[in-house]
């Protein structure tokens, strides 16, 4: 399958395709594939139509899905089963999308976050924090419980995104 930059209006088969004729473990692939099929569950219900007439626009574009089977294929390869998610900051405000300007959080998210029950808080200040994307990805991988655990090292990024307030939580 031959993808081109250009092609950002994609249905799930499209994806589906992409992601099937990749050189990747089944696993990877099995995953990437439920977290799309989620998100396009999710866009579907926000559009009223089905899953199959759904045309994803910027979760269809190359960068989109180089983060869902780019995630989906790091954690297989450093062997991660399980995934704990704490409650996730909820921005407010508004975005631009292909749909023209939407609420934040988008609706997508809220679905996909209510879906799998996922604890929420409200975020130190307006703007999106959990993308549709980001929502599919930890509402499909990860347990919204925290574990028993004993930390021996942390990590600690604070992306390239610049807001009022500091960048690490």
């Amino acid at each position: 399958v031959v993808v081109q930059e250009g092609d950002q209006h994609r249905h799930l088969h499209h994806i589906r395709q992409i992601i099937e004729a990749a050189e990747l473990p089944d696993a990877v692939k099995q995953r990437a594939i439920a977290v799309f099929t989620r998100l396009a569950q999710a866009e579907a219900n926000v559009h009223g139509t089905t899953v199959e007439q759904i045309r994803f626009r910027e979760v269809g574009a190359l960068d989109a899905i180089i983060d869902i089977v780019g995630t989906c294929a790091g954690l297989h390869e450093l062997g991660i089963e399980k995934l704990y998610a704490s409650g996730l900051p909820l921005g407010e405000g508004w975005t631009n999308s292909a749909h023209g300007r939407i609420p934040l959080p988008a609706p997508a998210t809220l679905i996909l976050l209510a879906d799998a029950n996922a604890p929420t808080r409200p975020a130190p200040g307006p703007g999106e924090l959990v993308t549709p994307t980001g929502a599919a990805l930890v509402a499909e991988l990860a347990t919204f419980s925290q574990p028993r655990m004993q930390l021996k090292r942390i990590g600690t990024g604070t992306g390239q995104k610049d807001f009022p307030w500091p960048n690490v939580a």
